[in-house]
Parts: C-alpha cells; sequence; structure tokens
C-alpha cells in the first residue's frame, strides 16, 4: 500500500537515493532554504520549511513513517521536537532516528574538549561545531520514552570521514551492521526503530 513519509531534517534529500518504491509518498521538512531547494529538484520530496522544535505545518497522525537522520543532536530542544515528531506520526506508525553516541567515559572526553573542537570547526569552516547535544544510547532511549522502542542498531566504524572508506565494501558493510546490531553502545552512530 502507498504510505506517507516524513523525512525531518530532510537536507538535501539523500534518504531517497536509498529507497526506491513507488508506493512512497515523500515529504520532507527542513530548515535550510539553499537544502529545501535542492531536495525540490530531486522531484521527489513535498518540502516544506519549518523548525521541528517550534511546531510543523502538518496535521496530527498524518504519517506512516518518519525518518530523522542526524538531526536531534544539532537541536537546542530536541524534546520538542520529539513532541511534533510523535504528534505527526499515525498511531503503529514507525519512525527511525539516527544519532552520533558517545560511551559515558568518551562523552565526559568530548564535552570536555568542547570549546577546542568549536575553534576547530570555527577556524576550518568559519563557525562552531553544531552539535549541541552530546548522546549516550542511554540519554538517547530516555528522549524517545513517548514511543515503543523495538531496535537499536549501530553502524559506522569510526567517527566522521575517516572510516566512510569501509562503508563501500560489501563484506566490511555486512560485519559492521551485524557489529552494530549486536553491540549498539560500542557504535558511534545508531538508529533507533520504534512505533507510536
Amino acid at each position: 500500500r502507498r504510505v506517507k513519509l516524513l523525512d525531518a531534517g530532510s537536507g538535501k534529500g539523500r534518504l531517497s537515493w536509498y529507497v526506491k518504491s513507488r508506493n512512497i509518498g515523500w515529504y520532507g521538512l527542513d530548515n535550510d532554504a539553499k537544502r529545501t531547494a535542492q531536495a525540490n529538484r530531486l522531484g521527489l520530496y513535498r518540502m516544506t520549511m519549518g523548525d521541528l522544535q517550534q511546531g510543523v505545518p502538518f496535521r496530527g497522525d498524518s504519517f506512516d513513517i518518519v525518518v530523522s537522520s542526524h538531526v536531534l543532536e544539532h537541536l537546542d530542544k530536541p524534546q520538542e521536537a520529539v513532541k511534533e515528531l510523535h504528534r505527526v506520526l499515525k498511531p503503529g506508525g514507525l519512525i527511525i532516528v539516527g544519532v552520533p553516541i558517545y560511551g559515558p567515559v568518551l562523552r565526559i572526553a568530548r564535552l570536555a574538549i568542547a570549546p577546542l573542537i568549536n575553534a576547530y570547526f570555527k577556524w576550518h569552516k568559519g563557525k562552531p561545531c553544531d552539535h549541541h547535544i552530546i548522546y549516550t544510547l542511554n540519554s538517547l532511549k530516555k528522549l524517545m520514552r513517548s514511543f515503543k522502542i523495538e531496535q537499536v542498531r549501530g553502524f559506522r566504524f569510526g567517527r566522521g570521514q575517516f572510516l566512510i572508506f569501509l562503508e563501500d565494501s560489501r563484506l566490511l558493510y555486512e560485519l559492521n551492521t551485524r557489529f552494530g546490531a549486536a553491540f549498539p553502545s560500542l557504535s558511534p552512530e545508531v538508529n533507533l526503530v520504534a512505533r507510536k
């Protein structure tokens, strides 16, 4: 059957590159005009400008699937965004949220060196690092407690782009996927799958 999918924080629309189905009605939400225009050029998305933290222009119980990949760590008030995602998802609908995570010790270290990271980003990219929240697996689960969590899967071998070439190998991708399913808290990034 045809389903309505909200890509919340759709950016350039990359999600549509990985999912090929004529049975998906794509809806994108982003707060950046340039990225919204890029996603519109794909011709799949019905794009809307909006801010997840301040309410989105969709009726409640509108979507069968909501995906929010690498968005929540950029927000000042992720709990407001999660309320909105819950509101627009149909009862029984599926939500998939992806964020980078840190173990408790790494989280403390990351918070301690945050000023250095911000200085590097400001020097290298002209703006500070925009990761406002540093998640652990437990803090992500706590944030998503209004949903019924079905699965948490880790992915990626390393942070950032340093080891991304490993994702191009099918064998290493399979190993990474199995490791991430067995030990999500040891992975640098996770996808949490849940239902309303």
